[in-house]
């Protein structure tokens, strides 16, 4: 049975969507593989679930894409996303840079499956990402690592060369 990694941002089973759905449908149609899904968010760790996860779905890991001093700690993220067979990253913002280090640093294979593109989100007018990450801080208390909204735009394209290569 193939253990398959889910990486995931501020969606299943937190919270409700068309990612999400489409997590539940995906995990719940293939009961002959084993998910383990890494959740990472910005902001309050989640705790209310809103998707009764099927019986293969064998963990859940929460992961804070920001640290308390406003940084990305690759370290962490990688000892913290569970071992798989695969991994599945289901965007190329935060989920799929991170997927790109973990199949450089476990050499496991990387799917990648654009569920919205970050960059274009951001280049349209979007001040907030998915996982709920303020491009362009907007509200008082909320991290934006002191990147200006052109530099977050190339950030992002460049996840995303990252991740298709």
């Amino acid at each position: 049975m193939a253990r398959i990694c889910l990486i995931l941002e501020a969606t299943y089973p937190y919270v409700i969507g068309g990612v999400s759905q489409w997590v539940q449908l995906l995990t719940s149609g293939l009961p002959d593989f084993e998910f383990v899904i890494s959740h990472l968010y910005t902001g309050e760790k989640p705790l209310d679930r809103k998707y009764r996860s099927p019986d293969n779905v064998k963990a859940i890991a929460t992961i804070p894409i920001l640290t308390d001093s406003n940084h990305l700690d690759l370290k962490k993220f990688i000892e913290t996303i569970p071992d798989a067979d695969i991994y599945h990253a289901l965007s190329t913002g935060f989920a799929g840079w991170l997927g790109k280090q973990v199949k450089l640093r476990k050499k496991k294979p990387l799917l990648i499956t654009e569920h919205g593109i970050y960059w274009h989100e951001v280049e349209i007018g979007a001040d907030e990402v998915e996982c709920g990450f303020k491009v362009i801080n907007t509200e008082t208390g909320r991290m934006n690592l002191g990147k200006t909204w052109q530099t977050w735009l190339e950030t992002f394209k460049s996840f995303a060369r990252e991740c298709y290569e």
